[in-house]
């Protein structure tokens, strides 16, 4: 943690020295992020979590980020029009990116965590609510198997074809 905020107070010195009006921006950008990295953490669990709140989360923790840097692009080149664009292009494709981290959170594709790691930490995702709500058994043995704690690799790699088997990932 000391380590990022160290990075964090480097990078926004660095950006003083572009541009101050951006700093604010950064900060409040921070802000939201770290307002829906504490969402997701309050819903771990939570099958019952609407996919609407699922959304902000994704745009608050990943959108935000991807968001500013379009609207910062605008700013730079003095262009309110692109700044706004930028700034919704941006929020939409954090979005995008968070689902395609959920999917290959499933599918093993992603070479920076274990696969099934949002299972095996209760981490809600868009897969998981969805294969929630299209399946009341996989909802129950989800529920009855994050109340017992930690699960092994094969309960993880049952649960996760459960999911596979709704349909969840291919929508």
């Amino acid at each position: 943690v000391m380590g990022g905020d160290f990075l964090l107070t480097v990078a926004l010195s660095k950006l003083a020295s572009v541009d101050l009006a951006l700093v604010q921006e950064a900060i409040d950008a921070v802000a939201e992020m770290t307002r829906a990295s504490m969402l997701e953490l309050e819903s771990r669990g939570d099958l019952g979590f609407p996919l609407e709140r699922q959304r902000l989360v994704a745009e608050g923790k990943t959108g935000v980020l991807f968001g500013f840097c379009g609207a910062a692009a605008g700013h730079l080149a003095h262009d309110p029009e692109a700044q706004r664009r930028l700034s919704v292009f941006g929020r939409r494709l954090g979005v995008a990116f968070q689902i395609a981290d959920d999917i290959k959170d499933l599918t093993g594709g992603d070479g920076g965590k274990p696969r099934f790691a949002d299972l095996a930490s209760r981490t809600l995702s868009y897969p998981i609510l969805i294969a929630a709500q299209r399946s009341e058994n996989f909802r129950q043995r989800l529920d009855e198997s994050w109340a017992f704690g930690v699960m092994n690799a094969d309960k993880l790699r049952e649960l996760g074809e459960a999911i596979s088997a709704t349909g969840a990932v291919e929508v």
